[in-house]
């Protein structure tokens, strides 16, 4: 369905979207109307992120399918397949060819449903989020002329085409099993690891790497069938991070590598109106996850609300403060932004001290 874009506050009486400029400058402005919403743009390993407003259609699903699509409306020459939006505190996998004009363009996102970890033929830990179906819920033109047993219960797994997943061997195994975020709950302190619990495994038959190809993007697809578990599937604490793994060697263990990374720390992200200011404080790290010292940094706040808030700088951390009344209810981001770090954004909560 076509949709035309009419500026809202345009003093020309002819207005409307008699031009792409004056339909590009239509749809600009509606992007900062409640019509649209802010949304972050993330690269295949999430070290690169974008802020962004976007307007978001297909909120309304018919049926559990549709449930996990939705289209998203951009300024053209943002995104491509194989980008992740987040949006409403999930993943969504830019699935399908970014198309449209000069005034926008739209994205068909899938939603993720699940973290893959795996260990790569080099040793290294590799996570993606992916949006997982079963495989008897996809036709044969979808998979290839192999034989699959449905009743082996298999997967099929849309992720991003990098040069990491597309050289995943065959054969590599997965554990994907939502009891494992209930199995890291009862893990105490004191715990010795590995963790073993029941799990479902998953072995790496088959990468799909046309259907969904772009050239300059795409997506693949994992077709995975269920394995049986192994003595060593199961979580194992590696730097302080819990990774649920299979074909772990304690002889030789995987590699972890550390993205430059950016933090904003506080004691909780929700700013009392007229009480003490709410402090929060940038952290970076390097490449090993060590911390370092870094200032060419700048703070930025989200919203349309800016004004009615009162910021102090000291060091490496802001204060917040308002005594605005009428911001209660409200929430806002707050966003930490460097050339050499990946942005690193939180959630701010405006509440009344009870």
């Amino acid at each position: 369905m076509a949709i035309n874009w009419y500026l809202l506050n345009t003093k020309d009486l002819l207005g409307g979207c008699e031009s792409s400029l004056s339909g590009y400058d239509g749809f600009s402005e509606a992007l900062q109307t409640d019509m649209a919403v802010n949304v972050a743009l993330l690269n295949y390993d999430l070290t690169w992120k974008r802020n962004m407003r976007v307007i978001v259609q297909g909120n309304f699903p018919d049926n559990e399918a549709s449930s996990r699509q939705r289209q998203i409306l951009t300024v053209p020459g943002v995104c491509k397949a194989g980008m992740y939006i987040y949006y409403k505190e999930k993943y969504w996998l830019i699935v399908g060819l970014v198309s449209g004009n000069q005034i926008y363009e739209k994205a068909i996102v899938q939603l993720c449903n699940f973290k893959l970890t795996w260990i790569d033929a080099n040793r290294n830990i590799v996570q993606r989020w992916v949006s997982i179906e079963p495989l008897s819920q996809k036709t044969e033109s979808e998979i290839g002329n192999d034989y699959y047993d449905v009743k082996n219960e298999g997967m099929y797994m849309l992720l991003p085409d990098d040069e990491i997943s597309m050289q995943t061997k065959e054969g590599t195994r997965f554990i994907i099993d939502k009891r494992c975020s209930i199995y890291e709950k009862e893990i105490k302190p004191e715990s010795a690891y590995p963790i073993i619990r029941p799990v479902n495994v998953y072995k790496l038959k088959k990468i799909e790497t046309i259907q969904m190809n772009y050239e300059n993007s795409g997506v693949i697809a994992f077709v995975a069938i269920q394995d049986e578990t192994q003595a060593t599937d199961g979580c194992y604490l590696i730097a302080n991070q819990k990774y649920w793994l299979c074909n772990y060697d304690e002889s030789n263990p995987p590699i972890i590598s550390y993205p430059n990374s950016a933090e904003i720390l506080c004691d909780s992200p929700v700013l009392y109106v007229g009480i003490d200011s709410l402090i929060c404080t940038a952290k970076f790290f390097d490449e090993s996850g060590t911390a370092i010292n870094y200032s060419n940094y700048t703070w930025e706040i989200v919203c349309d609300f800016q004004n009615r808030l009162e910021l102090f700088y000291s060091d490496n951390s802001i204060f917040i403060y308002t005594d605005d009344l009428s911001l209660i209810g409200k929430d806002f981001y707050l966003v930490l932004k460097s050339s050499d770090f990946t942005d690193a954004e939180i959630k701010i909560e405006i509440k009344a001290f009870i």
